[in-house]
């Protein structure tokens, strides 16, 4: 996922390049029989500073709409257009929750634990949507 996080080779789709992306997506996809691809998306537009949070299409509630994903875009996009970077405690609590979803994917442990256990997508949004805006208040304060 690093080089999706590359500023300088130009893959990485943040306003410093005159474009800025709605999301980023890292897909395994397995020849297994019955499946075992996995799928990570950030719901957000700067893959940088965002988590990439594992997603079961599968397990997906039916009629579910953007899984919160729109209001975590406009959040980091909101601090993106005040020039404000994420603080450390802010890196921290993303780092956690991406390694949350990475930890609990079979592509990292094989054998690993069943999709039930792994982190919800929609709670691992909210999760990074409550710490970006705890970020964002941090911020106005100062």
């Amino acid at each position: 996922m690093g080089v999706l996080r590359d500023d300088c080779s130009g893959i990485c789709f943040r306003d410093v390049h005159g474009f800025c992306s709605t999301g980023s997506q890292v897909s395994w996809i397995s020849n297994a029989p019955h499946g075992g691809s996995q799928h990570l998306f950030t719901g957000a537009s700067d893959p940088v500073y965002t988590s990439y949070k594992h997603f079961t299409f599968a397990t997906a509630p039916k009629g579910a709409t953007t899984h919160g994903t729109r209001e975590l875009w406009d959040a980091w996009r909101h601090m993106a257009l005040q020039g404000i970077s994420p603080d450390s405690e802010l890196r921290v609590e993303v780092a956690r929750i991406e390694k949350a979803s990475l930890d609990h994917s079979n592509i990292i442990a094989p054998g690993g634990v069943a999709a039930q256990n792994r982190p919800d997508f929609a709670a691992a949004v909210a999760a990074e949507l409550k710490a970006v805006q705890e970020m964002a208040k941090r911020a106005q304060e100062h």
